[in-house]
């Protein structure tokens, strides 16, 4: 389901529900704006969007972007264009909905999922024309579960949004204290919007845990981050 490809000294991560649209979730030694990034994927530099992140719910057709514009979501149906997010222990999106070509990338920490960024992002997507049983979502490198403590009332206002929140919390040593895994409620805000469980690919790696591949805010601090985008 999931390769790591490499171009030069460029090595990201592919998901074959994404195939054939060109895509990639790149690791820290693609510490780097997107542009290069995007070349490697055959699209052009100067037509490589993302923007200003802040951890909210707010997402932008990719062509409109400006400097400075803050959000963490980018829709787009504009062929040439990708579109991207940036992350170190949140949760890249990456979605498709192959039929009429709309595509979107998408940074959801625990604010963002807690103000439900995917489900945003999921309904513009529908309102250019994706049908959800036809979108494809592949969440990729982030924090597991088993190695993110929160405090409970952090958790509780993330699940809240979310059936089955037995799903996403494991226990911690810290009474306080609860492990939350940020794309299971992902997984299951999308879910709840009809997406299918089979379009729906986790990615087989912790930012936490890889240091040789990923860049982790709980493990280093603010040191770095990586980029993941997808175009048409």
């Amino acid at each position: 389901m999931w390769q790591l490809k490499a171009s030069g000294d460029l090595s990201w991560l592919e998901c074959e529900l994404l195939q054939p649209f060109p895509h990639g979730f790149f690791t820290r030694n693609a510490h780097r704006s997107p542009g290069p990034l995007a070349s490697a994927l055959g699209h052009s530099e100067d037509q490589a969007y993302h923007l200003t992140q802040i951890h909210s719910a707010l997402v932008f057709d990719a062509e409109k972007v400006t400097a400075g514009l803050q959000g963490d979501g980018l829709v787009s149906v504009t062929p040439g264009i990708t579109a991207w997010a940036k992350s170190a222990d949140c949760v890249p999106a990456l979605l498709l909905d192959p039929e009429c070509s709309v595509v979107a990338a998408v940074h959801a920490g625990w604010r963002g999922t807690a103000a439900q960024i995917l489900p945003q992002a999921i309904q513009q997507m529908i309102l250019r024309g994706a049908r959800p049983e036809r979108i494809r979502i592949a969440l990729g490198p982030a924090i597991s579960g088993d190695y993110y403590p929160v405090h409970q009332t952090v958790a509780q206002e993330v699940v809240k949004t979310i059936p089955h929140p037995a799903k996403a919390l494991l226990p911690d040593a810290e009474e306080d204290k609860v492990r939350l895994d940020v794309r299971e409620v992902n997984r299951q805000q999308a879910l709840s919007l009809g997406v299918l469980a089979v379009n729906i690919a986790l990615a087989p790696h912790c930012t936490y845990q890889e240091e040789r591949l990923f860049y982790s805010y709980r493990r280093e601090g603010p040191t770095g981050i990586q980029f993941s985008g997808i175009g048409t």
